[in-house]
């Protein structure tokens, strides 16, 4: 793969002058975020996603850092501020997902994706899901009077109410269960508090078509993703695994369409997007991370791994 190095220039614009490297498919930027949203054009991407820096927990190093605020508020404020920005970008067609997860503070749990979304709904954003993403390994943890957190939240955002969604693309192979109940034509109803049946919720699965419960391309995978965390990326700690977002960019970004990370990290969303042969834009404020996110996507691509 091929990448061109960023070159100072006399008269740089605003997005040459923060341009770290670039491949066939993508740019990235290096610099603040809301500053370099700025300068894209309206209605320009067809999906955002990413995970924003965490609150109270890393000091990255580099002045402008999110995730340092003296409050849960304050933080929430710098959040919504730059996806406000974004809403700007994306398409009346276009997604944004978010990944984030719950803290706590004095051993109280903030609810802070809860506390997120609410915002991001405040300011104008349609929330289509909440997406639990349960993580099949994690780190111990010395707790002894409570749970263990393993879980964090990938919530949807729409702009508008019709926007691009290919749910087939990501369907996933029913269960043996559901294919007998189709050719043993087994009515299944759901009675209410009295013993009537509840309007069109008692059917009878006896075809495999698009109208039927069970559709011939596959099942609805649901809200709940179980995934690993993936290892540290070269010295990034806060790596999502690839298989997490593969399946919201093939199902919200069309092949001709962009891909928008604006806490780019160590370039996981790049590579990705690479993979799934679509176009992407990337921010990242700190330089010790373009360095790392350059260095994995001049490597050759590796499949997507499956089972």
């Amino acid at each position: 793969m091929s990448t061109k190095a960023r070159k100072r220039k006399l008269n740089n614009t605003p997005l040459e002058e923060a341009e770290y490297f670039r491949t066939k498919s993508g740019v990235l930027y290096q610099g603040d975020a809301k500053t370099i949203l700025r300068n894209l054009p309206e209605n320009s991407v067809d999906c955002i996603i990413g995970s924003p820096p965490y609150f109270s927990m890393r000091d990255y190093g580099v002045e402008g850092q999110i995730g340092l605020e003296s409050t849960v508020e304050l933080y929430l404020d710098s959040i919504c501020a730059v996806y406000d920005e974004a809403r700007r970008v994306l398409k009346s067609t276009g997604s944004c997902w978010v990944n984030i997860g719950d803290l706590y503070v004095d051993k109280n749990l903030v609810l802070l994706p809860a506390r997120l979304a609410l915002a991001m709904q405040a300011q104008g954003w349609i929330l289509r899901n909440d997406i639990i993403w349960r993580k099949t390994r994690c780190l111990p943890h010395p707790v002894k009077d409570r749970l263990t957190n393993t879980h964090e939240h990938v919530y949807h955002f729409v702009k508008a109410r019709e926007y691009y969604y290919d749910l087939d693309s990501i369907r996933t192979p029913h269960a043996a269960s559901s294919l007998t109940r189709i050719k043993s034509k087994i009515t299944v109803s759901h009675k209410g508090r009295y013993g009537e049946d509840q309007g069109n919720r008692g059917r009878t699965i006896d075809a495999l078509n698009e109208t039927s419960a069970v559709h011939p391309k596959g099942r609805n995978p649901g809200d709940v993703f179980d995934a690993c965390p993936s290892n540290a990326a070269d010295g990034h700690l806060a790596t999502y695994p690839e298989e997490l977002i593969e399946p919201r960019i093939r199902s919200t970004c069309p092949l001709d369409g962009i891909v928008l990370d604006f806490w780019m990290g160590s370039g996981t969303t790049a590579i990705v997007a690479e993979k799934l042969q679509r176009q992407w834009l990337g921010i990242e404020l700190n330089p010790d991370y373009c360095k790392i996110a350059l260095k994995r996507l001049t490597k050759p691509l590796q499949p997507f791994l499956t089972g």
